[in-house]
């Protein structure tokens, strides 16, 4: 993924960078009448991707009330420009924008307590998104579930509270503190769904 701005200017700062440097990156700001039809995210990757465009060819794609802002290569965002004028019945424009212009991206969360017998990956993956632990395996062993952001095929991996779980198909999770045991001795653990 893309740096959004924020992410950019402390990774510059960090890394010691010259913040005049051009990266291969451009903001593309896409703007519409949005009072009869809200957007989601994934309204405006998909129709980023029926141009025939490579996931792994975009970065971020920060969502907001008034529209979007899409972290693309150079290399397609004057195609973009050129092709993408429509996303579901809402007609589109889109223009440039530099990284200083971006927005910071907003994260919504929902949030909701998981009762688990234990820190085991697969314990965790089966309560966050309501499956059998069975099936929760099946998931990590088929690659569909990322820990940290790495890709875990270990069931019995253990995990921290405040890690993030993506878990493909399903969405992107942190696993907040432990608030408790119940009496049969299961942890109480918030969690948070990023949407």
């Amino acid at each position: 993924m893309f740096f959004d701005e924020g992410k950019l200017e402390r990774t510059i700062a960090k890394l010691g960078l010259n913040d005049n440097i051009e990266y291969p990156i451009d903001v593309l700001k896409i703007e519409g009448n949005f009072k009869f039809e809200q957007l989601e995210h994934r309204d405006y990757l998909g129709a980023i991707l029926s141009l025939g465009i490579k996931r792994e060819k975009i970065g971020d794609i920060n969502v907001y009330e008034d529209g979007a802002e899409v972290y693309v290569l150079k290399e397609l965002s004057d195609y973009i420009l050129l092709n993408l004028t429509q996303i579901k019945h809402t007609s589109v424009k889109i223009k440039k924008i530099s990284l200083q212009e971006a927005r910071e991206k907003q994260v919504k969360f929902k949030e909701f307590n998981i009762n688990i017998a234990s820190l085991r990956l697969d314990a965790i993956v089966a309560e966050l998104i309501g499956v059998s632990r069975n099936k929760a395996s099946e998931l990590i062993r088929n690659e569909k579930v990322k820990l940290n952001f790495k890709l875990i095929k270990e069931v019995d991996k253990k995990v921290d509270p405040n890690s993030v779980l993506s878990i493909k198909g399903y969405g992107r999770f942190q696993l907040g503190e432990c608030l408790g045991t119940t009496r049969n001795g299961r942890f109480v653990f918030n969690a948070k769904k990023i949407i």
